[in-house]
């Protein structure tokens, strides 16, 4: 998909009660893959830092994979 498209429509048509992780660094993006039932990882950048909501924040791509790797 496009830089900056919106992503719900997709994700709800193709993902929708997977469960499987949605790796992102937007908040909006990691919200509509947290709504269709995905696993949302928030990458920590600057424009996210004051996120507040479902996902998980990582500030790095080694958290990440042990998140991952944890199965949380």
């Amino acid at each position: 998909m496009p830089t900056g498209a919106d992503k719900d429509d997709y994700l709800k048509e193709h993902y929708e009660d997977s469960g499987l992780w949605w790796i992102e660094d937007k908040p909006e993006n990691a919200l509509s893959g947290y709504n269709v039932g995905m696993k949302p990882i928030l990458v920590e950048h600057g424009h996210n830092m004051d996120y507040k909501g479902p996902a998980t924040v990582c500030k790095s791509w080694k958290e990440i994979y042990q998140l991952i790797i944890a199965g949380i």
